[in-house]
């Protein structure tokens, strides 16, 4: 579908060198590393539009596909490929650590902070200016050292809210989908056919389809081997679906081979109220705490200190939870107190240790 010219990797590359000691790769460094490009010349033709304008990327996409390559895949990582030219200009190359002075003492500590960061930038700007002087299919390399910048690489963006998050992401191994919603005062109307292509909005998840005796069938994730996969348009094409016992819905992963040695993973990953798939426990127990702060129960029994007896679904049993996971804004529940009666007793501890069967109780 489309051009197929229309999606390339051949064009400028942009090289930000850094002190592995003193910086780190975050998304945050990634995204003040991307603000760079917009601003360079040799990135024009890519980044901006012909009146000099920044093409609207951050705003009027319909839908961002994020993915990396599965172990053994790297052969095909476009990235790791682009780096082969600036690889072989490392050969015969020496980086001295001491352009400054040493900043090292006898056994090879550190013992002069400032000095180290001079020398790891010294050596990186003679890195830069080797691989400014690469050409990769006739575009140039823009390489250039940058200092460590603690307040950068340590700033984390406004999170949408959990519920936009949940509308609009999709989380898996090696892939992370972004899509606009149906609700056009929040996304605004789509400029592509996409919806004609994903009717759900998001990518099927990948699974096998084989040619038996009997007809097409998928096989169960323990019986394939991991290696092939009906391609999207066949998958979407063909009215059949794999099975996904012990799921509310199918994970995206449940064909991934790194993840069958242990099924586990898959159900930890899951959240328990809406079934929606994470890449992470960590992600799948914050969709599921979101719910429960937000539970609007049945019926309220009673109150205690802080802690609400409530009945959350009809046929569920009564369970005690934080006022602060109860959504009790709706009037109409029916709140019940407990009278004098169906209260909890109290007892002295003299009267706990008391034993009826004493001599003065026996007649």
């Amino acid at each position: 579908m489309g051009r197929a010219e229309a999606v390339t990797y051949s064009g400028p590359t942009y090289v930000a060198i850094r002190s592995g000691k003193h910086s780190s790769s975050t998304a945050s460094t990634h995204a003040v590393d991307f603000e760079k490009v917009t601003t360079l010349d040799n990135f024009k033709d890519i980044m901006r539009v012909e009146d000099g304008r920044l093409k609207p990327v951050k705003y009027d996409l319909d839908a961002v596909f994020l993915f990396t390559n599965a172990p053994g895949r790297s052969a095909f990582n476009r990235v790791e490929r682009r780096m082969a030219p600036l690889s072989r200009e490392l050969s015969g190359l020496i980086l001295p650590h001491d352009s400054c002075g040493t900043h090292l003492d006898e056994r090879g500590r550190t013992i002069d902070h400032d000095l180290e960061k001079n020398n790891f930038q010294k050596a990186g700007e003679v890195l830069a200016e080797v691989w400014n002087y690469v050409v990769i299919d006739n575009h140039c390399v823009v390489a250039e050292f940058v200092e460590p910048d603690d307040i950068a690489e340590s700033s984390v963006p406004d999170m949408p809210s959990p519920q936009w998050y949940t509308e609009h992401v999709r989380e898996s191994q090696y892939f992370l989908q972004i899509v606009k919603c149906d609700d056009r005062v929040c996304c605004g109307p789509l400029r592509s056919s996409l919806r004609s292509v994903l009717p759900v909005r998001f990518l099927l998840p990948p699974y096998p389809i084989s040619q038996t005796s009997s007809g097409l069938c998928i096989l169960k994730p323990q019986e394939h081997d991991g290696k092939t996969f009906a391609n999207f348009l066949l998958r979407r094409a063909l009215l059949i679906a794999p099975t996904h016992e012990g799921f509310m819905r199918m994970p995206y992963d449940l064909y991934c081979p790194s993840l069958q040695k242990d099924r586990k993973l898959l159900v930890e990953r899951i959240c328990q109220q809406c079934g929606q798939y994470f890449c992470t426990k960590k992600r799948a127990k914050e969709c599921h705490g979101h719910h429960t702060a937000h539970e609007t129960p049945t019926r309220i029994l009673t109150l205690r200190g802080r802690e609400v007896l409530c009945v959350v679904r009809e046929d569920d049993d009564a369970e005690w939870l934080d006022e602060t996971e109860v959504n009790t804004s709706r009037t109409s529940l029916p709140i019940t107190t407990a009278s004098e009666e169906e209260a909890l007793p109290v007892v002295t501890l003299n009267e706990s240790l008391a034993t009826p069967w004493d001599e003065d109780n026996i007649n």
